[in-house]
């Protein structure tokens, strides 16, 4: 995904896991685009939409930073699975305009 000199370290920054899913519904043959407008939003407007409905976690979520309810945060890096019907699954990541990510 990165040429060795644009590596970033992942140990160093907090990973924020949010589903949109449960907000919109099934939107068919329009989830990627919707999906990536949202993530657009979150990047221009500083906020992740939160994960709705999770009453309970998985054991296998525990410890992972996966948030409930929506949060201010400052996003510089998205990354969005968008998985649809036949295999259509698309993986895309988007980052902040102006960002350096060296640090």
């Amino acid at each position: 995904m990165f040429s060795n000199n644009n590596r970033i370290n992942f140990k160093k920054r907090e990973i924020i896991i949010s589903s949109t899913k449960c907000i919109t519904g099934h939107t068919l043959s329009m989830s990627s685009a919707l999906e990536v407008s949202l993530c657009f939003l979150f990047l221009k407007y500083n906020f992740i939409a939160g994960s709705a409905n999770i009453t309970t976690l998985d054991k296998f979520g525990r410890g992972l930073k996966i948030i409930r309810k929506s949060i201010k945060a400052n996003p510089k890096v998205i990354l969005n699975n968008s998985s649809g019907f036949g295999g259509a699954n698309v993986c895309i990541v988007l980052k902040k305009y102006g960002v350096n990510l060296k640090n």
